[in-house]
């Protein structure tokens, strides 16, 4: 049996070569994408992010950074989602749309594992 590994970014593509038998994996996303909000409304709660990115694909996780000693919000927040184009769609469009008022700004974060 041979195994191969392809890398490209955050998907691996793996191919399992058996004698008779040929097993592929097209693609394997390691890690979510992860998507920054800067200038976010301190109004701004996390189930209206997570309405504001979900028409363009699956949200894993959306999370408002909050103050620890006020309890209200900092101004920004992060959102995964898995698919890359779909981040990659939702961050053009939303890029300095209106939340509350005030225009967010909205660009690919890092990795957690970076």
């Amino acid at each position: 049996m041979e195994i191969r590994l392809k890398k490209t970014g955050t998907n691996v593509e793996l191919k399992f070569l058996i004698p008779t038998y040929h097993i592929s994996v097209k693609s394997v996303r390691l890690v979510d994408m992860n998507i920054q909000i800067t200038d976010l409304s301190r109004q701004a709660n996390e189930a209206e992010l997570t309405g504001l990115f979900t028409p363009f694909g699956t949200v894993t996780s959306t999370t408002i950074i909050m103050d620890k000693v006020t309890g209200k919000s900092k101004g920004f927040g992060f959102v995964e989602m898995p698919n890359e184009d779909e981040a990659l769609l939702a961050i053009k469009k939303l890029n300095k749309s209106l939340i509350h008022g005030k225009a967010m700004k909205v660009k690919i974060g890092k990795n957690k594992e970076s």
